[in-house]
């Protein structure tokens, strides 16, 4: 657990919120390396294609929610032939504010304060691949679960856990 404060949403700065540690150690290198990992538009290469499609498939799970949690609205489910890899890419930049942006909404939620449509929106996406949430710390994607030759995304895992670590947080009560 870290403790976090938002200035930018207006809060004194003694006040503060207990964040999970898997935010604490969210950079925005993490961020950049994934961002860059997806291409630029114009270019004939990204990442994706040298994965499988099912781990092509984790990754815009994991990504769609991490946009979905950092704008604060909810997002369609992230269909591997439906996603848009370079416009996805371009939700990460810049990558230092779209760091700012997920924790905030983390602040949000660890005050009971997130936009609950989105927490909904969230919570299908992860329940539509549960095997993607569901591996602990110690199971972390290993390079070579990325595809033949793909390189380490230590990024992805960074916001695999951020994202899961705030779905605790938002776990659905019965009002929802």
């Amino acid at each position: 657990q870290t403790f976090a404060t938002s200035p930018r949403l207006g809060w004194p700065w003694q006040q503060k919120v207990m964040l999970p540690a898997a935010f604490e150690a969210l950079r925005s290198k993490h961020v950049a390396e994934v961002s860059t990992s997806l291409g630029r538009p114009g270019a004939e290469v990204c990442m994706q294609y040298q994965m499988d499609s099912r781990n092509a498939t984790s990754m815009a799970s994991i990504l769609t929610c991490a946009v979905m949690i950092a704008r604060q609205e909810p997002r369609a489910p992230a269909h591997l032939w439906e996603v848009d890899w370079q416009a996805l890419g371009k939700e990460l930049e810049p990558p230092e504010a779209f760091v700012q942006n997920l924790k905030e909404t983390a602040v949000l939620m660890a005050k009971g304060d997130a936009n609950a449509e989105m927490c909904r929106a969230l919570w299908r996406e992860m329940n539509r691949l549960p095997q993607v949430w569901q591996l602990a710390p110690e199971a972390a994607l290993q390079p070579q679960d990325l595809g033949r030759q793909s390189p380490e995304l230590a990024g992805l895992e960074t916001l695999r856990f951020c994202v899961k670590a705030f779905s605790e947080m938002a776990a659905p009560s019965k009002e929802m």
